[in-house]
């Protein structure tokens, strides 16, 4: 079975302009959309950790069983955000770690946050 997960992984709040990752198993491609803003951006709850947690850098290097482990200790969840907005979906979509990606959606990430500072 093949699946499909679209990631914003930028947005021009100008424009209404995404541009998603789209990552399969044989795959990944970056296209750009344009669709109207959402006022659930930045909504939800969320838990506030440092730019150099560990989560982030399980995700950024594709270490799927850390981020398990982090996950079984609560030392890490699909709702942490650094102080940029970026969640643990957002840096390992980023990175291209699509084991990661497909785990954190499973466990509930939200595909459709969007970082503080849309620029970066």
């Amino acid at each position: 079975m093949q699946v499909d997960y679209d990631v914003p992984i930028h947005t021009n709040s100008e424009t209404t302009q995404e541009t998603l990752l789209t990552m399969n198993s044989t795959n990944v491609t970056v296209e750009k959309i344009f669709s109207p803003s959402s006022s659930a951006d930045n909504n939800g709850p969320f838990r506030a950790v440092d730019e150099n947690a560990l989560i982030f850098e399980f995700c950024r290097g594709g270490n799927l069983d850390g981020v398990r482990s982090l996950f079984k200790r609560n030392e890490g969840s699909p709702w942490d955000r650094d102080p940029k907005g970026q969640t643990p979906l957002f840096v390992a979509s980023q990175c291209l770690q699509l084991d990661v990606a497909k785990f954190l959606l499973q466990e509930g990430a939200d595909p459709h946050v969007r970082c503080w500072n849309r620029h970066e």
